[in-house]
């Protein structure tokens, strides 16, 4: 891998924690430097490269770097990771882009993800308003939504760190395998040169532009629709409504005429969610693995233009299953907000109809209640798969002969809905559903499930944390006054037993 960013972004420092031991000197860099280790059983090579706007090189300095971290990380490096810490995100977004685009083609940007250091400093509100910016969207677009985050960028965390690791084997995953090679880089400086000589020359700021329309025509059609939407005045709403006004312009065309809609999949490990997410996208956008837990599993983002519409299907963990302890939920719950912003439309609880509903998904209300919201009941709608299991009876009419499945689906306004993952061609069993999801979020007032609910969510949680924590030392206190005081009733047995 290799570290890119600013001067003083604390690239060395990243390659220090990721490696386990100082291995690079934590000083501006002047020079591209590789360094290895043994980490959860890869054999890892990060090359360190000096800093962009680095006063102390030359432009000429800095492309001779470039070219020796290419040659340093032989057939080529698998991912460059831009380093951007969270207390200096101040920058010109085009600027970064554009010294990513000199130094390394457009083409780097396939193989570039983005670590966040400093998360530590942020609350989980300021980090989703971070997340929701402007400037951080237009970043990540450029890199495909690859990021992570590094939480003490001077505490090594095996976790964090093996979490960091799994991120780019998804994202080399995806890249089949190959390296970006310096041959890539030889013939982007081949063609810009060639470009610059041409008549009709082009900048580089109006091809990043360019770049920058194409990669974000979805997201900012979907942005400028749901903002005019919803109409919670927020700040951090007002912040995107006046971004995406501004940007309207981009948009034009036939696809601006499509509605969006943001999915989000709920329902136990092994109900077909993931089945489900392909037969509403239409392809096999997320990978069915039934041999994962689903403590193990993580949320996944898949998009797709379905029956005139843009869609976006997010899948989730079993997260009510008991394998799942209270900080994994509440994990995957930041980011399934931070992967629907501005909130989805929907809720799809998937439920199988050739097993009799289990405890967990009884008390499904409960828990969307504690850990979601109550709101989110009003966007919930029931999805039943295996409708093969019907025979030949309507789902009604299996509703109503089940008195469990009957206050069940009342519990959720009666909102439900049936798919056969078998028969992914029949597309009419699709285009129903998302009409029923439009009725749905008419009734809502043409609202979606807003972030802002998932915020204060999370606000509640943590305060409850904050006063246990409160009360802990009360606790703490009472249960050593219980053992002092059993100590000294042993210690008086003991003594009157000698006495005697």
């Amino acid at each position: 891998m290799v570290l890119i960013g600013r001067s003083e972004a604390g690239k060395s420092s990243i390659g220090n924690v990721i490696l386990g031991r100082e291995a690079f000197k934590e000083s501006r860099t002047r020079e591209s430097e590789i360094q290895t280790g043994r980490v959860e059983d890869r054999n890892i090579s990060i090359i360190d490269t000096p800093g962009f706007f680095n006063t102390q090189l030359t432009d000429e300095e800095m492309r001779e770097q470039t070219m020796k971290s290419l040659t340093l990380a032989h057939p080529g490096p698998h991912v460059f990771l831009l380093v951007i810490r969270l207390d200096r995100f101040i920058e010109d977004v085009v600027k970064i882009v554009k010294k990513i685009y000199e130094h390394f083609g457009k083409d780097a940007f396939r193989f570039t993800m983005v670590l966040f250091t400093g998360r530590e400093a942020m609350s989980k509100r300021e980090w989703i308003e971070f997340r929701l910016d402007r400037k951080t969207r237009e970043l990540l677009s450029f890199c495909e939504e690859k990021c992570d985050v590094i939480i003490h960028k001077n505490k090594r965390d095996k976790k964090q760190i093996a979490s960091l690791l799994e991120n780019i084997d998804e994202v080399v995953r995806k890249n089949g395998r190959e390296h970006y090679v310096k041959e890539i880089y030889v013939k982007n400086s081949q063609d810009e040169t060639k470009q610059n000589d041409g008549k009709e020359k082009i900048s580089l700021d109006q091809q990043i532009t360019n770049q920058e329309k194409e990669k974000n025509r979805e997201e900012e059609n979907r942005a400028v629709h749901q903002i005019r939407e919803e109409e919670t005045e927020n700040s951090v709403q007002k912040d995107q409504r006046a971004i995406n006004e501004s940007e309207k312009g981009s948009t034009e065309g036939n696809q601006s005429d499509q509605k969006h809609e943001t999915i989000v999949l709920l329902g136990k490990s092994g109900s077909g969610k993931s089945s489900t997410a392909n037969t509403i996208l239409g392809k096999d956008a997320f990978r069915i693995n039934t041999s994962l837990p689903s403590s193990d599993q993580t949320c996944e983002k898949q998009e797709a233009g379905v029956c005139g519409r843009n869609i976006s299907v997010i899948d989730t963990p079993g997260l009510f299953d008991p394998l799942m302890t209270k900080g994994q939920i509440q994990a995957e719950i930041q980011k399934c907000a931070e992967m629907s912003a501005p909130g989805p439309h929907v809720f799809l609880l998937v439920i199988r109809l050739d097993k009799r509903l289990s405890d967990e998904e009884k008390n499904t209300v409960k828990w969307i209640q504690e850990n979601i919201g109550e709101d989110a009941l009003r966007h919930t709608i029931i999805l039943f798969t295996h409708t093969d299991h019907l025979k030949g009876k309507s789902l009604d009419e299996h509703i109503r002969d089940n008195p469990d499945l009957q206050a069940f689906t009342e519990s959720f306004g009666g909102r439900f809905h049936s798919l056969s993952n078998k028969n992914i061609e029949n597309r009419s069993q699709v285009t129903e559903l998302l009409e029923k999801i439009e009725k749905m979020v008419e009734s809502n007032g043409g609202k979606h499930y807003t972030n802002e609910t998932f915020v204060k969510y999370q606000e509640e949680t943590e305060r409850e944390k904050e006063e246990k924590v409160k009360e802990s030392p009360l606790n703490w206190l009472k249960g050593v006054f219980v053992l002092f005081i059993g100590a000294l009733a042993a210690a008086a047995v003991a003594k009157s037993g000698l006495e005697g």
